[in-house]
């Protein structure tokens, strides 16, 4: 009788769950107090789901001198604005040129077209749509999340930082019922029991303390060198299970000195817990692996950071010891990870002759099945 009780239950809340939208609401988007270079107006609708329209204009006043440096700080707050917790912060190189980005298309519809160095001028965004079903992957619904953007152009040999541009950008994000979704109407009828209400209420809270005991555990499946003669091996030895930290250790093999810049991808693929369904999840890579070596403010810093002698470009033939570690898992709770099976391919590639020449020097397979346990 129980069991029946918790799938009826659980198919009530799937039930309801199906009918819920993410949605987009934009509270601010405006430009920083400052004197900025590029000072931006963009006009979005007052509520979105999964595609929001966008367009405007970036008004650059003066010509922009030096390599440019993209930040993000982001903070989650309560809808209430009472709790307010620092989220995310990233520091990477925008790559105004990518064609595969979920922002590359808005990207491509500016004219004239961004191009580095930037001059002065206005360059209009027309009308465009910004895909944001990247966003599933974070459990970003019942919070206000307060960003602020950046663009940093360095020059004189890193001597020179000038802010060129500055947006503030605040969006409430909640979910809501989407009347195109199977119309379960019975729930909402007067003649819906007292009894009923109360067996719901209290089923729900049977299953919220059921769930405050899980935890998210880590499965390392696989983590080997991919079957190819590249120069850097790696022998990486992992628990085989962990939480939220992982402890890690190893050594990184460089047979031969690497020569060229160093350009890092990954593709991950997200599989059924029994292997039978995959599909691609994520497809991403940078271009400044060397300076990635050196942050000190990233996740996988403090590993680099146990790694002796220190990984420095260009690399030289040498064993590269990653004396124990630990490994911060925490920033992967932003994605919606449990129940799957993922199976990611790194590499990392030396290019060199001005692009003419691409060497695979780095190559590993990593598989890792991803549950919510008890402790």
């Amino acid at each position: 009788m129980k069991l029946i009780l918790m799938l009826f239950v659980s198919w009530l809340s799937l039930a309801e769950n199906a009918k819920l939208v993410k949605k987009f609401y934009p509270l601010k988007w405006e430009n920083c107090p400052i004197n900025a270079s590029i000072q931006a107006d963009l006009f979005v609708p007052s509520v979105s789901t999964k595609f929001i329209n966008v367009s405007g204009v970036f008004h650059v006043k003066e010509d922009i001198i030096g390599a440019l440096t993209f930040t993000a700080e982001t903070h989650k707050c309560s809808l209430d604005m009472k709790n307010c917790e620092k989220y995310l912060n990233v520091d990477v190189c925008r790559r105004i040129e990518d064609k595969h980005m979920f922002y590359s298309a808005m990207l491509s519809n500016i004219a004239p077209p961004l191009i580095c160095p930037l001059k002065a001028g206005d360059h209009i965004l027309n009308p465009s749509v910004l895909d944001l079903s990247i966003l599933d992957i974070f459990r970003a619904e019942g919070f206000i999340w307060i960003t602020n953007f950046k663009t940093i152009a360095v020059s004189n040999k890193g001597k020179t930082k000038k802010n060129v541009f500055c947006m503030d950008v605040e969006a409430k994000i909640g979910s809501h019922y989407d009347g195109s979704s199977l119309n379960f109407a019975f729930l909402q009828k007067d003649n819906l029991s007292l009894a009923m209400n109360v067996l719901l209420i209290f089923v729900s809270w049977v299953s919220l303390a059921e769930n405050a005991k899980l935890v998210r555990k880590y499965y390392p499946l696989k983590w080997e060198n991919c079957a190819i003669n590249a120069s850097i091996q790696a022998d990486i030895f992992a628990p085989n299970v962990s939480t939220k930290f992982m402890n890690i250790s190893g050594v990184f093999h460089v047979r031969e000195d690497i020569l060229g810049a160093l350009t890092f991808t990954l593709e991950s693929n997200k599989c059924s817990l029994d292997m039978k369904n995959c599909e691609k999840h994520l497809n991403f890579s940078f271009k400044d692996v060397c300076r990635r070596f050196e942050e000190k403010h990233m996740f996988y810093s403090a590993i680099f950071d146990r790694i002796a002698p220190p990984l420095i470009c260009p690399l030289k033939a040498g064993d590269h010891i990653l004396n124990p570690s630990v490994l911060d898992l925490s920033i992967l709770d932003i994605f919606r990870a449990e129940g799957f099976i993922w199976i990611t391919n790194l590499k990392i590639i030396a290019v060199s002759n001005k692009g003419k020449t691409k060497k695979n020097v780095f190559c590993m397979d990593v598989e890792t099945k991803v549950v919510r346990e008890k402790m």
